[in-house]
């Protein structure tokens, strides 16, 4: 497979994925996916912990960021161990992170920030490159830090470009509503909104919007963050190292300051929140690495030589644990609860 039908095949994958999940991921059927009973209630009912489609779908984004981070450090000749370190430090640190953060900057103990979690890994990511460049010194040609960013920065659009689909599915993240917006707004989302159905969607029970139209922030975000992912790749697989590294964060971040003003979720105390900041800083921090370290010069990465080097049993078995650990992590609903009752269905003994 060469780059130019990798590319095709991916971008088709990626369109059809999402006209589905901006129609039905909304819908009240798609925040659930399962209940397991953890204790009783009474003589016939259990107490139920439900698993969400928010941590299937996050496990998802990530384990496929991780992959694509997997392949395009392989299309560099960089060894899996070295990438399997380096994704571990950043794993170990940013998804905890992801918790930490939110619990911080808005006060509640049960929710998740990507925006917190994805500035503690843009400035920590050089520094575990130079860490793990010191440890194996002088032994190994060591990791060529500006292709790595571009491969972590393109991971981190595509993984976050899908991660909203999560949001989608719980009610998470959501726009404003329509009727509280400028008369030109309301006109140019008049057809293309979002609607929430289910009291347990989050719009709904935190700010009472259940099937009110609002403005589609998650879509948007999703497909923001994915194009500039792919314009990301496609000057990554040209030697544009750089060019993608300024692409992909003044996208990815700048879109985030711009869309947390659409947006009418709770973010803080703050009229410009702690994320918009972080988001802010990101792209400051990012672009003044540039001209400390120039892009090296290299061979054309080829698709097909990364997706050599990680199609192995092992590596396709770090991604399921890795898939099973962020869903356990992220899925397990810690604001919904359920009420199971078991039953014999006597006209079939």
């Amino acid at each position: 497979m060469d780059n130019f039908q990798f590319l095709v095949i991916f971008s088709v994958t990626l369109v059809l994925l999402f006209m589905g999940a901006f129609r039905w991921l909304p819908q009240e059927q798609w925040q659930m996916l399962a209940t397991l009973p953890t204790s009783k209630a009474n003589q016939t009912t259990w107490r139920g912990l439900n698993l969400t489609y928010y941590g299937f779908l996050t496990a998802c984004a990530v384990s496929f960021a991780v992959g694509l981070f997997f392949i395009l450090m392989g299309t560099l000749s960089i060894s899996i161990s070295a990438t399997v370190q380096l994704a571990a430090i950043l794993l170990g640190i940013t998804v905890p992170m992801a918790k930490l953060i939110a619990k911080y900057v808005e006060k509640k103990p049960h929710t998740f920030t990507i925006g917190g979690s994805s500035f503690v890994g843009i400035v920590l990511a050089p520094l575990a490159i130079f860490f793990l460049n010191w440890v194996h010194a002088p032994s190994s040609a060591g990791i060529p830090l500006m292709p790595a960013l571009a491969s972590l920065w393109i991971s981190f659009a595509f993984g976050e470009g899908l991660g909203r689909l999560a949001c989608l599915s719980f009610g998470c993240c959501y726009g404003k509503p329509l009727h509280s917006c400028h008369p030109f707004v309301q006109k140019f989302f008049a057809r293309i909104h979002v609607r929430f159905t289910g009291m347990t969607k989050k719009a709904a029970y935190e700010s009472g919007l259940e099937s009110i139209p609002l403005l589609p922030i998650q879509a948007l975000t999703a497909m923001v963050n994915t194009i500039a992912g792919f314009i990301g790749l496609i000057l990554f697989l040209n030697t544009q190292f750089t060019l993608a590294i300024i692409e992909t964060t003044v996208v990815t971040q700048g879109w985030r300051v711009i869309s947390e003003f659409m947006r009418a979720d709770h973010r803080g105390q703050r009229t410009f929140s702690a994320y918009q900041l972080m988001a802010l800083l990101s792209i400051a921090y990012s672009l003044s690495l540039l001209p400390l370290w120039p892009s090296p010069s290299t061979t054309k990465p080829s698709i097909f030589d990364g997706l050599t080097m990680v199609w192995n049993p092992a590596f396709v078995l770090s991604l399921q644990i890795l898939w099973m650990s962020i869903f356990l992590f992220t899925g397990r609903s810690q604001v919904t609860h359920s009420t199971i009752e078991f039953y014999v269905r006597k006209d079939r003994i």
